[in-house]
């Protein structure tokens, strides 16, 4: 009978699932080169704010929220509304029984 495999059958959150596909491996990766990128780019900011580093942590987030867009279909939304979405859609679903 077809099902799930693998490392996925032991997975019981959506988070495991999420990281059998964007590893930390695969993220241990990204940050240096997105580092580099932006070293690259700072010289066109006047502020050091404007151009900082980043780490696993904040690409986790943001692969987190393009995911969230994706999946709400709310590409359109502003920042504010956007989270107003979320916190509701988490509210009324099954995540908090």
């Amino acid at each position: 009978m077809p099902g799930v495999i693998g490392a996925a059958r032991e997975t019981k959150y959506a988070l495991g699932c999420w990281e059998l596909f964007i590893s930390d491996e695969l993220l241990t990766n990204v940050v240096p080169y997105k580092n580099l990128y932006i070293e690259y780019i700072k010289g066109n900011f006047e502020r050091e704010r404007d151009a900082k580093y980043t780490d696993m942590i904040e690409i986790k987030v943001f692969l987190g929220l393009l995911y969230l867009v994706r999946t709400l279909h709310a590409n359109r939304l502003m920042l504010e509304d956007l989270c107003g979405t979320i916190y509701n859609k988490i509210n009324n679903s099954n995540y908090n029984k």
